[in-house]
């Protein structure tokens, strides 16, 4: 008489993609096409990346999450001055999850060194340390300029 496994075959939740395991599911291929692609910094400048609540430029003030944030700011910083700044609208906000960790995987390809904002989930700050990017929490409604100010990036 043999002996009768119970396995994990295409049952039980896994094989497919189309269960509770590590199929394809909601993860396919969905990470870095949402956001725009931004070429990396030039030599000598750091890329810092914000999470904010409106697109007023420099007086956009720091958002209360920082993956559901309505806006990602792309500040490029050069000897204490600002050469260049992009506000981009954040696709990722109305995702059910994974948004911190989309984001963070789109900060690491756009050349970030520095990630200002009020708070960020375990998986996207791992993914951030593991890239050698440098969080810096900052308190929710602080103007963008004063969030670099304190960081020390400004002048």
């Amino acid at each position: 008489m043999g002996v009768r496994s119970v396995g994990y075959g295409y049952g039980w939740g896994r094989g497919r993609g189309g269960g509770y395991g590590g199929g394809k599911g909601w993860r396919a291929n969905v990470w870095f096409q949402k956001l725009p692609e931004i070429p990396p910094p030039s030599p000598g400048v750091v890329r810092v990346v914000a999470s904010v609540e409106e697109d007023r430029g420099l007086d956009s003030p720091i958002a209360m999450r920082f993956g559901r944030a309505p806006y990602l700011a792309v500040v490029d910083v050069s000897a204490g001055y600002v050469t260049n700044l992009n506000i981009v609208s954040n696709a990722y906000a109305s995702e059910e999850r994974g948004v911190g960790v989309g984001i963070a995987r789109w900060i690491v390809m756009i050349g970030a060194s520095i990630v200002l904002g009020p708070h960020i989930g375990p998986n996207a700050m791992t993914i951030l340390q593991q890239a050698g990017i440098r969080f810096i929490p900052v308190q929710p409604g602080t103007p963008l300029r004063t969030a670099l100010r304190m960081a020390s990036l400004l002048l």
